[in-house]
């Protein structure tokens, strides 16, 4: 074990020293002035000798067995670079308790984890949880000192571009957050983080190796893209939360449309437009687009399947779907004719004041009266928007089937 002690102003050098007294395998390296974490990062990543490594911060731990685990699953696939496992966050004593009961995984092929982080334009890793070949990162080299807040992100890149990739269904890391990083205005620093994140992956793709040059292009493509749709989709829930002011939307969106230029086709962007439209009443037009769950009463955001409805009753759907018609309405610079004739497949009769007739869908019309059918036949046919997907969907629906489906059933190793 290797402690690097960047000249703690909190005696932890003289603490670091009394354990390394006491074990011959603990080894203390001290800096008489601060050097930087990333310059203490790439110090002690290079004294590294051991077959494996891990980055552990001074705020963080292990979980009990996470080298254990990871150690098994290096030895039964030798392509595989580096393996990780799941964060548990905690502010402060006691700590939560983790999850190791499983120990199953799955391995990817490195490109193609690669390509899922590029879709969801975030790097889905905190640090403490990965466990890293040293030989890989010998190969690939330490932290680069022009990325301080989104190197971690771009080195799990280099190493996937270089290895396989395997996750342990297990927790494996405890990562403590601070007050500053639990602040809820971090909408106004979306920009500065989404450019961090950008140049990760540009720096990332631009090393590739030769063998995999061109398919790091397609890479690259993929991610503007979808970081573009991560900044948008960002955008529509500070309008959803109150939180957005028209200087910052402004800023995103043109960067957003700077990374990828279609930016302005993808649907994000048309989900964008229809919270501009609806004049301050974005926040209370956020339950129709998020609903409360029904079987738990509380406020959080629900995912439902397609089909499903969310798990609301067919009024209350009704009822949604003529509020989000009424602000779509309120706006003239959307074109609510193209727009609601985008957002519908199929169109439902309604009168003139809003009263929709009995008949939910074209298929009861056989069992209404003559006279009621030439009644209605006089009222205006009107198309009902629909409720707009939620983007979320495509992004935790994706990688949890991709996970549950290829979770091995054997697991890697006993817990010692």
């Amino acid at each position: 074990m290797l402690i690097v002690d960047d000249a703690s102003p909190d005696g932890s050098v003289e603490v670091a020293k009394g354990i390394a007294e006491r074990d011959e395998r603990v080894r203390v390296l001290a800096h008489e002035r601060n050097c930087g974490h990333i310059a203490t990062y790439n110090e002690g990543l290079a004294l590294c000798r051991g077959d494996y490594t891990v980055l552990l911060s001074a705020d963080d731990l292990l979980v009990p067995g996470a080298l254990a685990r990871a150690a098994a699953v290096f030895a039964r696939y030798p392509e595989v670079g580096f393996v990780y496992g799941r964060t548990v966050y905690f502010t402060d004593s006691p700590l939560p308790a983790p999850g190791t009961s499983t120990g199953q995984h799955v391995v990817w092929d490195g490109i193609a984890w690669a390509r899922s982080r590029c879709e969801i334009g975030r790097g889905g890793i905190v640090s403490p949880e990965v466990v890293v070949r040293t030989e890989l990162q010998q190969e690939v080299g330490g932290y680069r000192p022009e990325l301080p807040h989104s190197g971690d992100t771009e080195m799990w890149l280099r190493f996937a571009l270089r290895a396989a990739v395997a996750y342990v269904d297990a927790d494996h890391a405890c990562y403590r957050m601070h007050a500053a990083s639990m602040s809820k205005s971090q909408f106004s620093t979306a920009l500065a983080d989404a450019r961090e994140r950008t140049r990760a992956y540009v720096s990332a793709f631009e090393d590739a190796p030769a063998g995999v040059a061109s398919e790091a292009g397609r890479l690259h493509d993929l991610a503007m893209r979808g970081i573009a749709r991560e900044i948008l989709w960002g955008v529509c829930r500070a309008y959803d939360r109150g939180e957005a002011d028209e200087e910052t939307v402004g800023q995103l969106v043109d960067f957003a449309v700077e990374i990828y230029p279609g930016a302005r086709r993808l649907g994000e962007y048309r989900r964008l437009r229809l919270r501009r439209a609806s004049a301050g009443l974005a926040p209370r037009l956020a339950p129709l687009w998020f609903p409360t769950s029904p079987s738990t009463g509380s406020g959080s955001c629900s995912d439902p399947s397609p089909g499903t409805g969310g798990g609301t009753s067919g009024p209350e759907r009704r009822r949604r779907r003529r509020i989000i018609a009424l602000a779509v309405a309120m706006s003239s610079s959307l074109g609510t004719r193209r727009t609601t004739a985008r957002m519908t497949k199929t169109a439902t009769p309604m009168t003139p004041c809003g009263i929709r007739p009995r008949c939910r869908a074209m298929k009861t019309q056989t069992a209404m009266t003559a006279a009621a059918r030439a009644q209605r036949s006089n009222c205006p046919m009107v198309r009902r928007p629909r409720m707009p997907r939620v983007a979320t969907r495509r992004l935790t629906a994706e990688m949890s089937t991709s996970v549950a489906s290829r979770l091995r059933a054997a697991p890697v190793a006993p817990l010692p």
